[in-house]
């Protein structure tokens, strides 16, 4: 069995980036919510949680 070592790189830095992004918009989430704003931190959060289910669903259908 050949591991296709680009495609690993590849999965690994785009991977890394999404955990990042998603970390700064939960973040960014949380600031807004200590400044009392409502509509920014839920929307933050529901992004989250799209990025997270899309990423459960990733994994469970490849």
């Amino acid at each position: 069995m050949q591991i296709d070592w680009a495609a690993l790189g590849f999965v690994l830095i785009v991977s890394l980036v999404l955990g990042a992004g998603t970390v700064a918009v939960f973040s960014a989430g949380i600031a807004a919510a200590a400044r009392g704003q409502r509509v920014l931190p839920a929307a933050s959060y529901l992004v989250c949680a799209a990025i997270a289910g899309y990423g459960i669903y990733l994994v469970a259908v490849h």
